[in-house]
């Protein structure tokens, strides 16, 4: 699926101000280059978004940041297809094939995580890779004023989705209804104003001892009806463009 730019009201510092900012922090470390192979810290330097993997807004990809504030990002490119105004000439683009070989061909001081980066990585560098924490992770926690914003807005949102369901549970008799029921009602608040992008995750909605199963997911074999005196164990979230 196609990549999307991550809007500036959202994202709260562009592309451009992000790459800026690391590549200052390896110039003081002496480093000509970190390579970054997480896909949640790639999409967030470079104010994307996808949805290459089911409940997560991210694109599938590497990237390497340079000193120089360039950024050579490794990514299907039909994946990102109408973003080259918002890439700009200071992201190239590559096909994840060729990861490897510019790997072999960077020089000396590239910085890598050990924490996140595939031994593969680690080999195509060499004896030029220096070890440090990845130049994403801190600021990406770090988060702006609009991301505060967001985040604030997004909880807002989905709380009223959960309270509506909390009313509607209330108003039903008991033995009434069933786990993929209260699945579906929670999904449709959730979703009744368009702003909800997807689900977190799949919805845990299990009770009696369905309650008690560690990341139970209700099927039509488990399917379960919510009876007088039974708790229900109630385990959701939601995607939206200004928070999770």
């Amino acid at each position: 699926e196609a990549a999307k730019a991550h809007p500036m009201e959202f994202a709260g510092e562009s592309h451009m101000d992000k790459r800026t900012r690391l590549a200052a922090d390896l110039i003081k470390a002496d480093q000509t280059a970190a390579v970054i192979t997480l896909p949640d810290s790639v999409c967030w330097l470079l104010n994307i978004r996808g949805a290459d993997i089911p409940r997560n807004p991210i694109a599938q990809g590497f990237a390497v940041l340079n000193a120089d504030t360039t950024v050579d990002l490794f990514m299907t490119p039909s994946k990102l297809d109408g973003l080259e105004d918002h890439l700009g000439d200071m992201v190239r683009v590559h096909p994840p094939s060729d990861f490897l070989k510019h790997l072999e061909g960077l020089k000396a001081k590239i910085r890598l995580d050990k924490s996140s980066v595939p031994m593969i990585v680690a080999d195509a560098i060499g004896k030029g890779a220096i070890w440090g924490d990845e130049p994403c992770a801190l600021p990406k926690a770090c988060k702006n004023a609009a991301e505060i914003a967001g985040s604030f807005e997004a909880h807002l949102r989905d709380g009223a989705a959960v309270v509506e369901l909390l009313a509607w549970l209330d108003a039903q008799d008991a033995g009434t209804l069933t786990e993929t029921q209260v699945v579906a009602q929670l999904e449709g608040y959730r979703r009744r104003d368009n702003a909800l992008q997807d689900i977190s995750f799949e919805t845990i909605a299990g009770t009696g001892p369905n309650g008690a199963i560690m990341h139970y997911r209700v099927t039509e074999e488990t399917d379960s009806t919510l009876d007088d005196g039974h708790l229900i164990v109630l385990d959701s979230g939601g995607q939206y463009l200004d928070g999770t």
